[in-house]
């Protein structure tokens, strides 16, 4: 996992913070994901939603489809 050039250091902590949750607290698959995650190339990203056009809320249209492709 990498973070955007420019990322405020509370941000990547919350964000750092949170998968180590994850990893602490959550179950075998929790943990597996965010491990998965956390070796992947994947980037994060933090800007306001009317920069990237978003709603602010985030959420799965299809949780089952979305399993199978991870």
């Amino acid at each position: 996992m990498r973070f955007d050039k420019g990322i405020d250091k509370r941000y990547r902590k919350s964000v750092e913070d949170a998968f180590s949750t994850i990893i602490e607290k959550g179950n075998d698959f929790h943990r597996h994901m965010a491990k998965q995650i956390l070796r992947s190339d994947l980037l994060v990203r933090v800007q306001p939603v009317s920069i990237v056009n978003a709603s602010g809320v985030t959420g799965l249209i299809d949780t089952g489809e979305t399993n199978s492709a991870l």
